[in-house]
This record gives C-alpha cells, structure tokens and sequence, in this order.
C-alpha cells in the first residue's frame, strides 16, 4: 500500500471536483493507493436492459468496450452473485465468494483469461441499501491485484466504507449535471450541486449534509445562484435552471425524500460489516 490522502482528504477533494473523469480519478486512485490493487474499475447496472456504464481511473488500462462482457454476462460473476443473494454491502474478496459457493464457470475463467483479469478481486459496493442488488442492480468499484490482497486490505476499505460511498454518490450527482450551456450564467460546481438539489426539494438542512458545509454556507451559494440566475426564491431559481439547461427537464429529476433510504449518509452497521454465511448458489 502507498500512502496516500486520509479519508477525510479525500472527501474535501471530491468535493472540490466538477467533473465526472477528475472525481472518478480522485477516488480510484485512492482505492488503488488504499489496497495496493493495480486495476480500479467503477461499473453501474440499473435494472433496465442497456442501463449500465464502466469507467476507470488513468491508471486503470482497460480492454476496448467491445471486449467487455455485458450486464447479463457481469451480473454472472461470482461476486455481483454473492451480493445479490445476500444483500451484503461489505467489500467482499472473490476467494471469499468462491469459498462461500458462488464460483467461477467455465466461461468466466474464458473470460479472466481473455480480458487478461486475475482472480484477485475485490468489490467495494456504494449503494446505500441492499434492494437494488436483489433487483439485478449494482453500483461500486472492483479492484483487481496482480497479486493476493489480504484481509487487512478489507479492514480498511470496511473501516473507509462511508466516506468512499459519500464520495461516490458525489460522482454520480456530478454525473447528472449536463455541461453548461454557453448562455449560462457562471454558475461555479457547488452553487451547481445546491441548485440540482433545491429542484430535488431538499431543505438547506439536508443540502448541508450532503455536502458537508453548513446551513449557512448553503444559504450562501443559494444567495449568489439567485442572484446570477435574476431568481427571488427557489421556485424561480429552479425554472430558470431548466430554461437556462442547467437541470434537466421536469419529468427527469429524481426527487430524493429527505430522510429516505438513499438520502442518509451510510454508516454501516455490524450486520452489512460482517460477512454473511449463505447456503450455496
């Protein structure tokens, strides 16, 4: 392992990203640097068929998109099957899996081989709750080692878990800022994320923390988008946002009930720390 930045570090760099290739650069590499793994590979699933997405950090040398397996052949992994039977959020080791009883086929092993893949993988899941992963869904980085990755690299993946899936959900919220039209006003990354999140209906309350400054610092982005976009309130603030095309269209927006699951910042309990006992695949 590389010593790299605290996980308190890494948060106040992510946060201080604006677009999505810096953002997955930042957390990649610190992944890399945490667990001494030499491949960082971020991939989402939705449950839609065509809804998934693969990137990875500069230091990451990935196949051609065409190589890669799609979401049927992915959600066959003997991880991505672990998770989804028991519903663990735990960074997870594949020999764990395997030892467990979700193994590898004989397709797979075709498939490591062809993509030039080691057995030496390790997710690091950053839902913030099991449901998607039953569903066929999954969001979180994979690791790959040229060599074995021992269980002090789990430990502290577990012991960094909130602050890595803080840091991914920022990504994801960056991922949905479409770039600026150029008869936009200058709005900056932050008074971005405070717009996008008044159109989801959060409270300055909640916008603080999810951001982590405080209620007065957002009520001070919210002065400066207000004033930049000729907006009195939040109501005229946000339809400007979407005339100016810096949020998306109505029917678009995901609105995020403060509160919900997906709204509280993870702390993982004993129970998704800990790694479960299933009967075989």
């Amino acid at each position: 392992m590389v010593a790299g930045p605290t996980p308190a570090e890494l948060a106040v760099q992510i946060l201080d990203t604006q677009d999505v290739p810096t953002a997955a650069e930042v957390l990649g590499d610190w992944l890399l640097r945490l667990t001494g793994a030499s491949m960082a590979v971020r991939v989402r699933m939705g449950t839609a068929d065509g809804d998934w997405q693969i990137m990875a950090s500069a230091r990451t040398e990935l196949p051609p998109p065409d190589a890669w397996p799609g979401p049927d052949r992915l959600r066959e992994h003997p991880l991505n099957r672990f998770h989804r039977a028991t519903g663990s959020l735990r960074p997870t080791l594949l020999r764990e899996a395997q030892a467990a009883g979700w193994d590898l086929d004989d397709r797979a092993h075709e498939e490591f081989e062809r993509l030039r893949l080691t057995g030496h993988q390790l997710t690091v899941p950053t839902l913030r709750g099991p449901e998607p992963l039953r569903r066929g869904g999954w969001l979180g980085w994979v690791l790959v080692s040229d060599d074995v990755l021992d269980a002090r690299a789990v430990d502290r993946l577990v012991a960094a878990l909130p602050t890595v899936v803080g840091a991914d959900s920022h990504l994801g919220l960056l991922d949905r800022l479409a770039p600026a039209p150029p008869e936009a006003p200058p709005l900056t990354g932050r008074e971005r994320m405070v717009l996008l999140m008044l159109a989801q209906g959060r409270t300055a309350a909640g916008i603080a923390s999810r951001l982590a400054i405080s209620p007065r610092t957002v009520h001070k982005h919210q002065e400066h988008l207000y004033r930049k976009l000729g907006a009195v309130d939040r109501l005229s603030a946000v339809l400007a946002g979407q005339r100016l095309g810096l949020l998306p269209a109505p029917p678009l927006l995901d609105p995020v009930p403060e509160g919900s699951v997906r709204d509280r910042a993870l702390t993982p309990s004993a129970a998704a720390c800990s790694l479960p006992r299933p009967g075989r695949a």
